[in-house]
């Protein structure tokens, strides 16, 4: 690893060159031709807020470059095409898309590990992890309630709140000095949190 991150395992050959080195970038669920987002779930959006407006490329590069890793956040907008059509809170929810999907990158990584013979120890405490990371998804299925409600504190903090588990895992699997190769498990939940940095930012810029 030696100082960044390589995420090299799991990607379409996407490079993407940011502050915290040199990162490839993950690939999440495919956009939907039925629905709004990666899933096919949600509405279409609805117009934008006052003197929000519809977005752009040059408005998602601006919301992007106000945080803390712009390529991540671009990379996310851009996995779905609905992003050149929608506005800033539209912004928030494709990136919680993309925080779900990451989450269940984990999951599999995890259930795969489990899988393994890795010992009792070890698998209980990726069953731990599991816990943890489908208690985080209920935290951003609150925050995208809160995002069409316009409660955007409430969305922030749910965001936030879902970091909490995936640190809770990371902690406990450190605790038992746990250290698969390649480092699956770790390097997705540090694309999570910095992914969930990207959300807070923009959840913020809507206030």
């Amino acid at each position: 690893m030696k100082g960044h991150l390589t995420f090299s395992y799991r990607f379409n050959g996407a490079d993407v060159i940011s502050s915290h080195g040199y990162h490839q970038v993950p690939t999440w669920a495919p956009p939907s031709q039925n629905g709004y987002g990666p899933y096919g779930y949600m509405p279409p959006p609805p117009p934008p807020l006052p003197g929000y407006g519809y977005g752009d490329e040059a408005l998602m590069k601006k919301e992007c470059s106000q945080t803390v890793n712009q390529n991540l956040c671009l990379f996310c907008l851009e996995s779905d095409p609905i992003s050149f059509q929608t506005d800033r809170a539209g912004f928030v929810s494709i990136t919680i898309h993309c925080l779900k999907s990451q989450l269940d990158i984990l999951i599999n990584d995890v259930t795969n590990l489990s899988m393994k013979g890795v010992g009792e120890g070890i698998e209980n405490v990726l069953k731990d992890c599991n816990v943890n990371f489908s208690i985080a998804e209920l935290q951003l299925n609150e925050a995208k309630r809160n995002l069409v409600t316009l409660n955007y504190e409430k969305a922030f903090g749910s965001v936030k709140a879902s970091v909490s588990y995936l640190q809770t895992c990371r902690g406990n699997l450190q605790k038992i000095k746990f250290n698969e190769s390649p480092h699956e498990v770790y390097d997705d939940i540090d694309i999570y949190l910095n992914l969930s940095s990207v959300a807070k930012t923009l959840i913020h810029r809507l206030h």
